[in-house]
Order: C-alpha cells, then structure tokens, then sequence
C-alpha cells in the first residue's frame, strides 16, 4: 500500500524530503513540524472492515488460501 500526502495545491508528496521542500517553498507553512508526517500505512484490522464489503482475491498466489476463503463465506 501507498502513502502520500496531497498538498493544498494538489501535488502529491511521497517522501520526507518532498515535505520538507514544499514547506520551505510555501513559507505560510513554516510553522508545520516534519515530524509530524509518516508513511507508515496503518494495519487494516479485520474487526473495523464493514461486513459488507468483499474481499479482492489476487490472481496470481496459492490456491490453498482461495479454497480456504471459499470455505469460511
């Protein structure tokens, strides 16, 4: 999984030094501290995903766990 942040005018930043180029070029957002940004992708726990969405099976992997995901619906 992805993770970037979209800026107010619209470009997408993927790294911390993307970051920190945009808030040195864009001085009304000197006062945002870097560390306050990560791209760590948060864990999805099972538990918080609605009962209704379904589940994507990658095409290409083992057969085994498809089996098993037909099994347990």
């Amino acid at each position: 999984m992805d993770a970037y942040y979209i800026t107010p005018t619209g470009n997408k930043l993927r790294t911390r030094n993307e970051i920190a180029a945009f808030i040195e070029a864009n001085p009304k957002y000197q006062d945002v501290n870097l560390s306050a940004f990560t791209f760590t992708s948060p864990k999805v726990m099972k538990d918080t995903i609605p009962e209704d969405v379904v589940r994507k099976i990658p095409s290409i992997g083992n057969s085994n766990k498809k089996a098993a995901l037909k099994d347990s619906a």
